[in-house]
């Protein structure tokens, strides 16, 4: 089983140097790379009032260059500390206390447009300060009652200026005043300490390593990824029919969404209908779509050597009419599940970072095939009947010692013989679709990739004759586990399992991992459903689950105040929880934990400042197999669309 939490491991935790800074702002901070050459002088007297933070400008062709431009200024201008040797007068000033406990080191404007113009003298390029307040290079000061830069000497080298830093004094009482002005202080709120105050924070992001455009980029793009796992899970929702799915049919019997929704306006956000597991599914099963699970086990030594495939299929269609049972148990014994060992490496068995068991599947017969024959093998589970050849043993469990009824089915059903949509599930399921590639499986390719389009409805009219797989979507229970927990941090397998409450025997087997797979989804479906029921109470121990809030519907606006005490209960449960995470952490880490928590109360709709928008209600359409890259260059594009339309990000430029 592929570990999601070793794919994010560090690589090389070493200390950058700037051109290790150069690397990274080339492609993070792209935007940034034009802030000196916009062409606009700064008026005389502009220069004449203002300072510049020196730390910002000591990083000039690393942090705001790109390109041949960034090496060729770097190398004539501050690889070989030429930066530091020239003739200085530096200033310093204590920022607010909460916001640096450090002195901000200030050059004089002046003297940094001269290192411009020498620059663009004898590169023959066009580089002027930025004025933008909101960049934070050019910091223009007034006697205006807010503290004012304080001399602290000239210098022509790294170790006077280090020398003179050394003796910077600490800051007065005056400045301690300043920052410590009561919240009733009129002075606090003024104008002028509103703008000081900023004008400290722009310095000090200004000069770190990553800019703050960089931060709002980079949080967007986290927003933009959880948003996406938490419209996964509505998705999945609907698959198994436990949440109302939008649909264009009038005469859909689950058309009873609220139309403010499907037209993307914002809307009330209650419960929906209560779940009782021992009542069918209350919506039908969107898209009727077949579960595919997979996992792939290869030679700890050799990765691209792999030993064994897992596959565990799970049929919505067989699941019509029958309750889910307690934890889904009803449900989970309609799973198939299949066992592939590649005869030319079955002797392997992995021991040193895994404790490898090949040979002990827990769910039936492992089948031996050649290398040559696997990959038909397993394209063959994702097209008629879907695996429907394998039997499925049925126990009906009997109380007090009684013996079980068991019955085993081998009947192949009509539907199995005819194309049908499939969700391919997996536990870090890029890992495991490389794997196939390499073992030659076209099944995932681009040109098999669903793609949206509004011809495509959960009542499709499918070809008899179209035997190819239609890949409807994509679920991963790393991500689905980390929306019902709300956890930053992706969770090995075997973790999700004993949270759930499933115990797993003989785990890094492939057909036991795919088997769990499964069952831990169709749990974490059902969990995160009935988290909205009422009965809400405070948060138990650190693997609790919590809910993602639903847009009502008409059926259910009759148990408006019975749904609203239930959110206030949830609410008052989550604000405890951020406090437990937060008590938790290191001093260092709380705005980090808040930060986090705080994305997850806007991607699952409970911060009431983000409204739900007509994809959270029910996650939108399938998006078939959408690679990483994909969804990168997807976020890029309507990055720059929000850059585009957002004045406050456009001033940056």
């Amino acid at each position: 089983m592929v570990n999601p939490e070793s794919n994010h491991a560090l690589k090389g935790s070493g200390q950058k140097g700037p051109k290790a800074e150069e690397a990274d702002n080339s492609t993070s901070d792209i935007c940034q790379c034009s802030v000196f050459e916009s062409g606009v002088e700064p008026s005389s007297s502009l220069i004449t009032q203002s300072f510049c933070p020196a730390a910002a400008i000591a990083k000039l062709p690393y942090k705001y260059l790109h390109g041949e431009k960034s090496k060729t200024v770097g190398k004539r201008f501050f690889d070989q500390d030429q930066f530091w040797q020239r003739k200085w007068d530096l200033h310093y000033i204590y920022p607010p206390a909460d916001l640096s406990p450090s002195p901000l080191l200030l050059l004089l404007a002046s003297q940094v447009q001269q290192l411009l113009q020498d620059i663009n003298q004898e590169l023959n390029i066009s580089l002027t300060l930025p004025v933008s307040p909101d960049i934070g290079l050019l910091l223009p000061f007034a006697e205006d009652g807010t503290p004012q830069p304080q001399y602290l000497g000239q210098s022509s080298s790294r170790e006077t200026k280090d020398r003179l830093m050394a003796v910077i004094p600490k800051p007065s009482n005056e400045i301690n005043d300043h920052d410590a002005i009561g919240d009733g202080s009129s002075l606090k709120h003024s104008e002028p300490t509103k703008a000081f105050r900023a004008k400290m924070e722009a310095g000090l992001d200004a000069s770190k390593n990553k800019s703050k455009i960089s931060k709002e980029k980079k949080r967007l793009e986290k927003i933009d990824r959880q948003r996406e796992w938490a419209q996964s899970l509505k998705r999945a929702q609907c698959y198994l029919g436990l949440h109302p799915h939008r649909s264009s049919h009038p005469d859909a019997a689950h058309q009873t969404i609220d139309r403010s929704v499907s037209e993307g306006q914002s809307t009330t956000l209650i419960t929906p209908l209560i779940l009782q597991l021992d009542q069918p599914a209350p919506f039908p099963f969107a898209y009727e779509p077949i579960f595919v699970s997979i996992d792939v086990e290869s030679n700890e030594r050799r990765h691209r050597e792999i030993t064994e495939i897992g596959i565990s299929t799970l049929d919505t269609l067989d699941l019509v009419g029958m309750a889910p049972g307690q934890d889904g148990e009803n449900w989970i014994r309609r799973v198939r599940s299949r066992h592939i060992r590649i005869k030319e490496s079955a002797h392997i068995v992995n021991h040193v970072y895994v404790s490898g068991c090949p040979s002990r599947f827990g769910f039936g017969e492992s089948e031996f095939i050649s290398f040559k024959d696997a990959c038909n093998a397993v394209e063959a589970c994702f097209k008629p009947p879907y695996s429907a050849q394998v039997p499925v043993k049925f126990v009906e469990r009997k109380l007090y010692g009684e013996k079980a009824n068991v019955t085993i089915e081998t009947e192949i059903k009509e539907c199995k013989l005819r194309p049908r949509n499939i969700v391919l599930l997996g536990h870090g399921v890029q890992a495991d679709i490389e794997y196939l590639h390499q073992l030659g499986c076209n099944l995932f390719g681009d040109h098999h990739a669903f793609h949206k389009t509004k011809a495509f409805q959960c009542h499709r009219k499918n070809d008899p004759q179209d035997a190819d797989p239609r890949l409807l979507d994509t679920l991963d229970t790393a991500n689905l586990f980390q929306v019902l927990k709300r956890e930053a941090q992706q969770r090995a397998l075997e973790i999700i399992l004993n949270s759930l409450s499933i115990v797993g025997w003989n785990l890094h087997n492939a057909g036991n991992d795919a088997r769990y797979t499964l069952e831990a989804m169709v749990r974490i479906i059902i969990n995160s459903r009935l988290a909205l029921n009422n009965d809400v109470g405070l948060p138990k121990g650190d693997l609790k689950d919590w809910a993602m809030a639903s847009p009502k519907t008409s059926v259910e606006r009759e148990s408006d105040t019975c749904s609203e005490k239930a959110s206030t209960s949830r609410d008052i449960a989550w604000k405890a929880e951020v406090e437990r995470r937060v008590a938790e952490t290191v001093a260092d880490s709380e705005m980090r934990v808040r930060e986090d928590c705080k994305i997850w109360e806007i991607v699952t709709g409970w911060d009431s400042e983000h409204p739900l928008s007509a994809d959270d209600f029910d996650g939108g359409e399938p998006k078939g197999m959408v690679l990483p890259k994909q969804r990168q260059k997807s976020f890029n594009n309507d990055y720059k669309n929000f850059e585009k339309h957002n004045t406050s990000f456009k001033r940056g430029y």
